[in-house]
């Protein structure tokens, strides 16, 4: 009986096929849709065999009628951590935003490029990370930047060496405003701002901050507002107890009314 089996099982294993081989995932990391819905931005890549993040990604814009792609060809190639990111459409659709990433640094470039991918153009260099670009009621480009990053934004991301002046000041990422080729910063220098919006006005922005190190605050995090002239700041909402997190401020049209969730 046993010999029997046996040879069962070795005629069914030359006869069948091999173990399927696996496969990387597809992931699309960023998506954005134009304002005429159109068109849709994305960031994506294809994940390595037990991983998460694509190593190679690329941006492309998809027509929503027809699926028709357009990948955008970047200055640094496809390369490891030639990374696109945050895309944005500027309020009429006909250009799209995004940052790009040096590779080997934590630096970052600001770009821009036709909605069907021609006419890319530099709008920006800056020795740090950016993160979250986007467009005012008046055309103009806000952000998140941190000057001089010693890593890459988030709590779950490589901590930066702990070498030199252990007294020294934190990298904070602040709120800017592209002007002219170069960064006009809207948000104080002693805060860390993690999310924020625009004012319908297009003069100033809410968002969420806390002093200190970023990756350590976000629990303690305040809602305020932002004057993008001198970039002073003001506690407009504080938690209601130490428990409760603030995110995802949003302003209404008119102005009045800060939405926010806050999580325990």
């Amino acid at each position: 009986m046993t010999g029997a089996l046996c040879l069962v099982w070795a005629a069914c294993a030359s006869a069948g096929d091999e173990p399927p081989t696996e496969r990387p995932i597809h992931r699309f990391l960023r998506v954005e849709i134009s304002p005429d819905a159109a068109l849709v931005a994305s960031v994506e890549g294809d994940s390595p065999i037990g991983g998460f993040y694509p190593t190679i990604r690329d941006l492309v814009i998809r027509r929503i009628d027809n699926g028709a792609a357009t990948t955008i060809a970047l200055p640094c190639g496809r390369s490891r951590e030639c990374w696109p990111d945050s895309p944005t459409w500027s309020p009429d659709g006909s250009r799209l935003s995004f940052t790009l990433r040096t590779p080997g640094s934590h630096a970052r470039s600001v770009y821009s490029v036709a909605a069907d991918g021609s006419g890319l153009a530099k709008l920006l260099d800056f020795g740090g990370t950016i993160e979250d670009l986007r467009y005012g009621p008046d055309g103009r480009l806000a952000m998140l930047a941190t000057a001089n990053a010693i890593k890459e934004v988030g709590a779950t991301e490589a901590g930066a060496p702990v070498a030199g002046d252990l007294d020294a000041k934190t990298p904070q990422q602040r709120i800017a405003v592209i002007e002219a080729g170069a960064l006009h910063w809207a948000s104080a220098p002693d805060l860390f701002v993690y999310e924020y919006d625009w004012r319908p006005s297009g003069k100033g922005f809410v968002g969420t901050a806390s002093p200190g190190n970023g990756d350590d605050n976000w629990w303690t995090a305040k809602l305020y507002a932002f004057s993008e002239q001198d970039a002073a700041a003001r506690v407009i909402y504080s938690p209601a107890t130490p428990r409760q997190q603030l995110a995802a401020p949003k302003v209404s049209r008119d102005g009045r009314t800060v939405a926010f969730i806050a999580g325990i």
